[in-house]
């Protein structure tokens, strides 16, 4: 391509001049003055009598020009220093001494100041937005070259190469393109002039394997052209190029942040009957453009009052890439009511020396529904004990209940100490809300038939007992009955020797265990064989109780302490009647081993008639 030939380029006509600063030479005295980073001298040597021109010297380094500028004279009234510098002679003028000095306008020659700007618009892909100096991996952005002429004067036959640093280049039109560089060829520019042009680079792809942090882009523009004088002039701009840092995303959310409780149940290892349940979900995205490894996420704890029903999960937590995700979905089933915080979920990275940590929002579940409890305890109380029963509704939704518990014969309840515990002003508690059964063999089911426990109302019961040692006593049972159908049971804890002995249920056996540390976990047995609302005197009983029976028959203890009794009274006899000790010892013998076969066979006729035969035999004996 041929040279561009300016149409201005004469020396002579043409030179741009700029205006550099005004002075007054006084006569034989020099000034300096900087001309384009050169020091020219100048002085006033002499002047005409009519004051109307000036001799005129210029010097630079040590060579002189000199000469006799005309004031009045437009074609003789500068002096001009090979294109660089003029000078211009605008009058004469006198102080008060009559002393001569020239009034002058400095010029120096305007230059050519080409600038090159290169600039990128920021882009946004989905949530992340790539700066003007920040690439996407696999992306295009768009350059633009701006392209200016700061100077006083113009520049021609200019050529503007751009180096894209080795990236793809697309749509650079007006441009010559070879190995990655471009070229395009400008005629001129004149003073105050400015061009744009654009084109667009492509990034490459990630390796997946360098640190992104190590693969920088730097694109660099220059803009050459000459003068007038075909000096020649550049002007240089680069913009360079950064990746982005990586970006995840870490979303948790429930499905029902508000439900209530149901009666649900587990067999065959599936729950049933649950209606209604909430899943909590984590999802963990990349929103950015390289994939992160070794991701540590810390997932929150779910709460003891939740069931995982299912769990459903996709992906790997410590691989997360912009195609594969993860998320991982819990079923969560309550077991009981309450506030229920889920924690945020933190995930951490160090990715290529650089730390990173995106977290969730935490979650909250609040479950509706009555939450009974059942409490019993043993006070002792000189020779009898209390027992206390406590029911309490610590949920939010009322319930209606109903509590009984069972007392062996052994322990000998008092009659009417349940009905003397409540208070004549408890409105709540009636006297046909209690049920007091005596069975046939001297035990008893007592309880309340139905009684409705608002939120955080509570029930309490209380009776006597009087037995001769610290007492075995089974659990007490509360049903309850709340709305959308939520019902079910609790028990209390048992004692066994007086000792107290909690329970727990396992949800997923369908079993209540006892917990005792010091060994290991066993399961209760069922305390109670009929219904307490269906059972009436004659009912036959049949009542296993852990290991503290062993018979067949609830009267094991009952033999122990007709044993002990008969011990007793033949002790008491001895002391009293020593003289007819002989006859009474034998017979007591006698009398107690009838006792005992007659309750171990079930011969409850023969037990009346041995207690009336001593009674008999005593009264006979005190006679004496």
């Amino acid at each position: 391509m041929a040279a561009y030939v300016s149409p201005y380029s004469s020396l002579e006509t043409d030179t741009q001049w700029v205006s550099k600063e005004s002075l007054t030479l006084q006569w034989g005295k020099a000034q300096r003055v900087d001309i384009n980073g050169v020091i020219y001298t100048l002085r006033a040597d002499d002047f005409d009598v009519r004051r109307n021109a000036a001799s005129i010297s210029i010097e630079k380094e040590g060579n002189i020009i000199k000469e006799f500028l005309f004031a009045n004279t437009e074609s003789e009234n500068s002096l001009i220093w090979d294109y660089e510098f003029k000078i211009e002679l605008t009058g004469v003028s006198e102080d008060s001494s009559k002393t001569p000095s020239a009034s002058v306008i400095v010029y120096e020659r305007g230059l050519p100041e080409l600038t090159v700007t290169l600039s990128a618009e920021s882009q946004t892909y989905g949530a992340i937005t790539v700066s003007e100096t920040q690439y996407a991996p696999g992306k295009e952005k768009k350059i633009t070259v701006d392209l200016k002429n700061n100077g006083d004067a113009w520049a021609e036959n200019l050529v503007l190469v751009i180096d894209t640093d080795n990236l793809d280049v697309k749509s650079y039109k007006g441009f010559e393109l070879n190995k990655n560089m471009l070229k395009r060829h400008i005629d001129w520019m004149d003073a105050g002039d400015s061009q744009t042009y654009n084109f667009t680079v492509i990034f490459p792809e990630w390796d997946g394997v360098t640190s992104p942090y190590a693969v920088n882009y730097t694109i660099n523009a220059t803009l050459s052209g000459n003068d007038i004088k075909n000096e020649i002039y550049k002007g240089n701009g680069s913009l360079s190029f950064t990746c982005t840092d990586p970006v995840l995303k870490v979303v948790s959310f429930v499905s029902k942040e508000e439900l209530n409780m149901s009666s649900w149940y587990i067999k065959d290892m599936t729950v049933h009957d649950a209606w209604e349940t909430t899943t909590f979900r984590v999802d963990i995205y990349n929103l950015g453009f390289y994939t992160v490894s070794n991701l540590d996420v810390i997932f929150p704890e779910i709460p003891d009052e939740f069931l995982i029903d299912d769990v459903f999960e996709s992906g790997n937590p410590k691989v997360i890439s912009k195609k594969v995700p993860y998320y991982i979905a819990k079923k969560l089933v309550p077991m009981r009511q309450g506030d229920f915080i889920l924690n945020k979920t933190i995930a951490t990275v160090d990715f290529f020396g650089k730390d990173f940590t995106w977290e969730s929002e935490s979650k909250v579940i609040k479950v509706h529904g009555a939450d009974i409890s059942l409490d019993k305890s043993l006070v002792k109380n000189g020779f009898s004990y209390d027992v206390l029963l406590k029911a309490v509704n610590n949920g939010d939704r009322a319930a209606w209940v109903e509590i009984h518990d069972y007392v062996p014969s052994v322990v000998n309840y008092v009659d009417g100490s349940l009905e003397r515990s409540v208070p004549s002003d408890n409105m709540t508690l009636r006297d046909w809300d209690m049920v007091v059964t005596n069975c046939y063999n001297g035990s008893y089911y007592i309880g309340v038939k139905g009684v409705l426990l608002s939120p955080g109302d509570s029930l309490d019961l209380s009776y006597q007992i009087e037995p001769y040692e610290a007492p075995d006593l089974p659990y007490a049972e509360c049903n309850f009955k709340a709305i959308e159908g939520y019902k079910g049971t609790v028990r209390s804890a048992f004692f066994k020797g007086g000792v107290r002995v909690e329970q727990q249920y396992d949800i997923v056996s369908g079993e209540w265990r006892a917990m005792e540390l010091s060994e290991p976990t066993e399961v209760v047995e069922e305390l109670y064989g009929l219904d307490m609302w269906n059972i009436s005197e004659n009912d036959s009983l049949q009542i296993a109780y852990g290991d503290s029976i062993h018979e067949s028959t609830i009267f094991g203890k009952l033999l122990e302490k007709i044993s002990n009794a008969f011990d007793s009274m033949e002790l008491g006899l001895k002391s009293a009647f020593a003289g007819v000790n002989s006859i009474v010892g034998p017979t007591f013998s006698s009398v107690e081993s009838i006792a005992v076969n007659a309750v171990e066979n079930h011969l409850y006729a023969v037990i009346i008639v041995v207690a009336i035969g001593t009674f008999l035999i005593v009264v006979v004996l005190m006679q004496r």
